[in-house]
């Protein structure tokens, strides 16, 4: 696992970004289907929050543009697609999807843990998967009575 640090200005430029964001999904239609799909200010801090910690490992950029159809299914030029979990239990750790319908496929899922309970300053690289072998390894769950394709931390191809 890899630590990443981040800093009281970089959660400020993330809260600025979802706040935009759900503001955006408010007031335009185009960008409404973020509400029906239950997104928030504090779901999108956890998202954008991860794939910074990402943007920082790899040394890309993270976009914060407003975006009315969203990412298409890939965050990075290098095809991944981050997806931060918040779990502190006593279970392992999952990568979650809520849909397969991506416009563009992604080359690999990153998962990465954040600590929201105590907002902590860091965010934990956990590894990732190849889309190829999401596809082969994953579960359904159900979260909220909707259905979620998960695969375990320890099923993970590669662990950083």
């Amino acid at each position: 696992m890899k630590i990443v640090n981040i800093t009281p200005e970089e959660k400020r430029r993330i809260l600025t970004f979802a706040q935009k964001v759900i503001k955006d999904a408010g007031e335009n239609s185009k960008a409404a289907w973020k509400l029906k799909r239950n997104y928030t200010i504090a779901s999108m801090c956890i998202g954008t929050i991860g794939e910074l910690a990402y943007a920082k490992m790899t040394g890309q950029r993270v976009n914060m543009s407003l975006k009315t159809f969203g990412d298409k299914g890939i965050d990075f030029p290098d095809g991944a697609q981050v997806k931060t979990c918040t779990y502190n239990g006593p279970y392992k750790k999952e990568l979650k999807v809520s849909s397969l319908k991506f416009k563009i496929i992604p080359k690999k899922f990153i998962l990465a843990h954040y600590n929201a309970a105590n907002k902590s300053n860091f965010v934990a690289m956990l590894g990732e998967i190849s889309y190829e072998n999401f596809l082969s390894k994953k579960k359904v769950k159900y979260f909220n009575e909707k259905p979620s394709f998960v695969v375990s931390e320890d099923e993970l191809d590669k662990y950083y």
